[in-house]
């Protein structure tokens, strides 16, 4: 019992199993998620796990990945974004093999108006906190 109750809490917890709701599709087909559950806020300030679907291969570190999830803290009031984390898959949806991760936190960045980051923004900083 004790080491189905461990397996379970694991599926839980791993972001592969997040709620993904579909924020934005690019004129190329490249579909931004994020997952509501996990939105937090501070201040002005939200972060957000956010995946992306990639309609084609793309290239990281020699290796074809098809989806990365990220971690992103969004500035509302002066409508920003900057990384946190990142890590790149094989499969979509965070699925295959983990390909590689940057921790690295990115600088501040201005969000175009009517860009598919603009409209993952307004979804992230309308959506219910914790």
């Amino acid at each position: 019992m004790k080491t189905n109750l461990v397996l379970i809490l694991m599926l839980i917890a791993n972001p592969v199993w997040a709620d993904w709701t579909k924020v934005a599709e690019s004129e190329n087909k490249l579909e931004i998620y994020i997952d509501l559950q996990t939105v937090h806020k501070d201040g002005n300030n939200r972060k957000v796990w956010q995946l992306t679907n990639y309609p084609t291969p793309q290239f990281a570190n020699g290796q074809e990945l098809l989806s990365i999830r990220a971690r992103y803290e969004f500035d509302c009031k002066q409508d920003r974004r900057r990384s946190l984390i990142a890590t790149a898959f094989t499969e979509l949806f965070a699925g295959g093999k983990s390909i590689g991760t940057e921790d690295v936190v990115g600088d501040w960045k201005d969000i175009p108006p009517d860009s598919v980051v603009w409209e993952t923004m307004k979804r992230v900083c309308k959506a219910p906190t914790r």
